[in-house]
C-alpha cells in the first residue's frame, strides 16, 4: 500500500485546483495525507499546544507515515519555504518525490499531471522563496 503526503501552497487549501490535485493523486496512490484535511488540522492543534515547532508535525508525518511526498509549486514554479521543508524532508528520509504539473482549475480544469524524480528535484530549491516571502503569496492568495 502506498502512502503520498501532498505538499502544497496554503493559498491552494480548499479550492478547485487542490481538488484536481488530490484526484490525481488518488489515481496514483492509495492513500493521500492532505495537511489542510479536518484530521491533519486536529493534529496540529495539539502538537501547537505541546509547544513544538509547527513544521515538525509535517516532517514527522512525511517521516513515519509517508512512502511518497508529490509538491506543488506555485504557478510560477517556486516553492514556498514550507513545501520546500517537506521535499527536504523527503529527501533526508529516503522517500520518493513527485512533483505535481501544469492543472488548473478556471472556467475548464486541465487534469495536472505527476511526475516522480529521483534527484532532479534539487535543481527547483533554487527557486525557494523565503518565509516571509511565502506568506506574502499566500495571504494574497496566490496560486
Amino acid at each position: 500500500m502506498s502512502t503520498v503526503y501532498y505538499a502544497h501552497p496554503m493559498s491552494w487549501y480548499g479550492t478547485d485546483n487542490e481538488q484536481a490535485d488530490l484526484q490525481l493523486l488518488r489515481l496514483n496512490y492509495d492513500h493521500v495525507i492532505n495537511p489542510s484535511s479536518e484530521e491533519i488540522k486536529a493534529r496540529l492543534s495539539d502538537y501547537m499546544r505541546s509547544g513544538q515547532p509547527v513544521m515538525e508535525l509535517f516532517a514527522d508525518i512525511i517521516r513515519n507515515e509517508a512512502d511518497v511526498v508529490a509538491f506543488r509549486p506555485f504557478a510560477d514554479g517556486m516553492l514556498g519555504a514550507g513545501v520546500a521543508r517537506e521535499v527536504f524532508e523527503a529527501h533526508i528520509w529516503g522517500k520518493k518525490i513527485a512533483r505535481i504539473y501544469s492543472g488548473t482549475c478556471g472556467p475548464v480544469c486541465s487534469a495536472p499531471k505527476l511526475l516522480e524524480m529521483g534527484n532532479g528535484y534539487l535543481d527547483l530549491l533554487w527557486a525557494t522563496l523565503t518565509v516571509e516571502e511565502t506568506r506574502s503569496r499566500i495571504k494574497r492568495k496566490m496560486l
